[in-house]
């Protein structure tokens, strides 16, 4: 980030700004390597690991993290939902748990569309 700033303050100090120039240089390279990654972040969030992270549940009412909470379940954790049911992501689905800890998938997330319902369901 420093090699940022000084490559910022060095071109603005060339040209006609003084040292204005090596201030708004400095700042504008500082504000660059941020920018990018939280860019980078975006793009992640929308190919990867899907946005919002958590959908909402099979009866539609406990989206996201404040509809969630996230608790013990057998001998891991899974995330509760304010109306009782347990859920648990397994990759790109959302599945919900039963009593025993096995699954049924309620949705799918998909890349730069968002969650979906299970086919079939």
């Amino acid at each position: 980030m420093l090699t940022l700033a000084a490559a910022g303050a060095l071109w603005f100090r060339h040209g006609k700004f003084g040292i204005w120039g090596v201030i708004l240089g400095g700042l504008a390279g500082c504000m660059t390597l941020p920018a990018i990654m939280c860019l980078l972040a975006l793009v992640w969030m929308l190919f990867v690991t899907g946005y919002p992270r958590l959908p909402a549940c099979r009866n539609g009412c406990c989206v996201g993290k404040t509809g969630y909470e996230l608790k013990r379940f057998g001998d891991g954790f899974a995330w509760k939902c304010n109306c009782g049911d347990y859920y648990e992501r397994r990759g790109r689905d959302f599945v919900f748990l039963n009593e025993e800890g096995t699954g049924a998938v309620v949705r799918t997330w998909r890349p730069l569309r968002g969650w979906f319902p299970r086919y079939g369901q």
